[in-house]
């Protein structure tokens, strides 16, 4: 990765084609744009394919939620490395380090996960993934699972 602005436009990625995430940010800003960055990946999300873009772009920080993708976010790439100037580097950098945390599932067995793929194609990089601890039992036994990626019917570039 060169994190190089190839475009010109301020940014390594598309200024044009992107929506931008930050957890100072506000889930209610109409446009998730650089200026008014959404507050979670689930908005940046809602907004990309709302509008039609094609990246997401976090800033460094902590997201303690889930990844849902499905078909609805065929082609949509996730981008980490940036930081709170929109100047994207490696994540050892914790200037630069986004996490996703993310959560128990709200379904009948709360299993932890982060990311979750049905049926789609996208790409995650330059993204930390760190699961939960599963704890409890399940069904009367112990030993619960605790999924970082748990991807069905397609590919995720990561």
């Amino acid at each position: 990765m060169s994190f190089a602005d190839t475009g010109c436009d301020g940014i390594d990625g598309d200024l044009a084609d992107a929506v931008f995430v930050s957890g100072s940010g506000d889930d209610a800003s109409p446009s998730c744009s650089m200026e008014a960055p959404c507050k979670t990946i689930k908005a940046g999300l809602a907004a990309a394919v709302s509008s039609s873009k094609r990246q997401v772009l976090l800033q460094a920080g902590t997201y303690s939620e889930i990844l849902d993708l499905d078909a609805t976010h065929k082609g949509i790439g996730i981008f980490g490395g940036y930081n709170t100037s929109w100047s994207r580097g490696f994540t050892e950098r914790t200037s630069h380090k986004p996490e996703i945390r993310g959560a128990a599932l709200a379904d009948a067995h709360g299993q932890p996960l982060v990311v979750r793929a049905r049926s789609t194609e996208v790409t995650l990089q330059n993204l930390v993934l760190l699961g939960t601890n599963a704890r409890g039992y399940l069904d009367g036994v112990s030993g619960r699972s605790s999924y970082v990626i748990h991807a069905v019917d397609r590919s995720l570039g990561l």
